[in-house]
């Protein structure tokens, strides 16, 4: 059985559940991994897309949420139609 050391006392809180304590107690990782062969980025990468940061008025932006609400569509999608 591989190393590994008790990082319980990390773990965020949640209260109601029930199971915290036995989730605590079983969760364990290794002392070390190898990413050797580890690639940096995005695992599938997206093509044909460009990720960007813009500013849209606000009015523009609740215009799109409005029509996305109205047609079940993301307010993202309707923002990129050609």
């Amino acid at each position: 059985m591989p190393s590994t050391t008790r990082l319980s006392h990390k773990l965020p809180r949640q209260k109601g559940t029930g199971v915290e304590q036995s989730t605590r107690e079983s969760y364990f990782m290794k002392k070390a991994y190898d990413f050797s062969k580890g690639r940096r980025g995005a695992v599938i990468p997206a093509t044909g897309k460009t990720r960007i940061t813009i500013y849209i008025d606000d009015a523009i932006l609740a215009r799109f949420k409005t029509q996305s609400e109205k047609t079940g569509k993301g307010y993202q999608a309707l923002i990129n139609v050609r």
